[in-house]
């Protein structure tokens, strides 16, 4: 009898670890805006069209980028619009939700001083791989003068560094 009680109690404490580890696990799942904290490497592929005629345009970048795990981030990018490379700096705002689905909104600049505006930005985003990864699309492409161009555009963005800069 003696024998039975002990193993029920192991047994029970075994479970009540495991339930522990298991909502431990779901909380490792939860993301905030220190989860993109670090630095990152992207690729940008798509298509925009002149606002006036519609005419399509191929798109390509390859961007570099930090985030500062509160709400900012900022990097360099070159890109191919259509055929025609640059090189441009960008920055701007994020915001992580719990679900690890976020939103971006970026200014993108001719110049490392940010005075001279191209255009911006709003981007949805999913972190992916345990925020490892970041997977986007151009939700809204503005110009300067305010003429909305219209775009398909995702982005791939692996972190860098994998596990040495990103924080929970």
């Amino acid at each position: 009898m003696k024998r039975n009680i002990i193993w029920t109690l192991f047994l029970v404490a075994a479970l009540l670890m495991s339930l522990t580890a298991v909502a431990k696990d779901k909380d490792d799942c939860t993301c905030s805006n220190a989860t993109a904290a670090g630095t990152w490497g992207t690729t940008m592929t798509g298509t925009t069209f002149h606002p006036a005629t519609g005419a399509a345009g191929l798109f390509a970048a390859v961007n570099f980028a930090t985030y500062d795990g509160v709400d900012t981030y900022w990097g360099t990018q070159t890109r191919s619009n259509n055929g025609v490379v640059s090189r441009v700096y960008f920055k701007g705002t994020y915001a992580v939700n719990s679900d690890c689905t976020g939103k971006k909104w970026t200014t993108s600049y001719a110049d490392a001083d940010y005075i001279t505006v191209l255009n911006t930005v709003e981007q949805d985003f999913v972190l992916v791989n345990d925020g490892e990864e970041l997977i986007e699309i151009f939700t809204t492409l503005t110009l300067p003068n305010g003429a909305v161009v219209p775009a398909v555009v995702t982005g791939h963005s692996k972190r860098q560094f994998p596990h040495s800069d990103k924080k929970q």
